[in-house]
């Protein structure tokens, strides 16, 4: 048995593929913990998950009504986080994991973990193609890059990138990444193994997943690498 220790964020669709990995690793009898921030307790312990709420982390509010501003300064805030940083280095020091499994946009996190010299996987909840192509130059990501927190340099420091998308649908799967970079599948209940003779509307259905958009029912990680 392994043990997995995750690290997430209350950003609303990054969450389920996590969950559907955790609940993978947990029916093949692995240890499964998450820290993360409080409102997202019920939804991680309802996988069977382990879960502990950061001790150190900043307030997020992802659903609150505020300005653009502001709500940039938030994200950048969080996603440069050097209390949820903190929080992932003490935990793992206190428990230490076979894997930690860090969510992409915590980016002070993977730094840190990958400075301590912890085996992290960056875990990425929608297409590689955006979070290394526009994601890249937006506001928020300048701000990060001010701080030393680039998204792909930091990125890159970890053992490896799994995204969470099928390589057929992502621009980016074909990409090698120096064999960093490691398509998973979708987080969806069921996961066809080819889409050739696939209905067209369970194929749309499979993209909107694909997008982002989250089935009531619960994910699961399926679909891996294109044949």
């Amino acid at each position: 048995m392994s043990n997995f220790l995750f690290a997430t964020l209350d950003a609303g669709g990054n969450l389920p593929p996590a969950v559907g990995i955790a609940r993978e690793l947990l029916e093949l009898g692995h240890r499964v913990r998450f820290l993360g921030h409080p409102q997202q307790a019920a939804a991680i312990r309802a996988s069977g998950a382990e879960f502990q709420p950061y001790s150190h982390a900043v307030r997020m509010a992802p659903a609150e009504q505020m300005p653009t501003l502001r709500q940039v300064s938030m994200m950048v805030s969080v996603f440069s986080d050097a209390g949820i940083a903190r929080d992932v280095v003490e935990e793992a020091r206190k428990e230490p994991p076979d894997v930690l499994v860090v969510d992409c946009l915590l980016l002070a996190a993977i730094n840190a973990a990958a400075k301590t010299g912890l085996r992290t996987v960056a875990l990425v909840h929608s297409f590689y193609a955006f979070f290394d192509g526009p994601f890249r130059r937006t506001p928020i990501t300048a701000a990060l890059a001010m701080r030393g927190l680039g998204p792909r340099r930091v990125m890159q420091q970890a053992h490896r990138i799994l995204v969470c998308a099928d390589p057929r649908l992502d621009p980016a799967g074909n990409l090698d990444g120096n064999g960093k970079v490691v398509w998973a599948g979708p987080a969806v209940p069921s996961c066809p193994a080819r889409f050739e003779a696939q209905d067209p509307d369970q194929l749309e259905h499979h993209c909107l997943q694909e997008a982002g958009c989250v089935h009531a029912e619960g994910p699961r990680c399926g679909g891996g690498a294109a044949p």
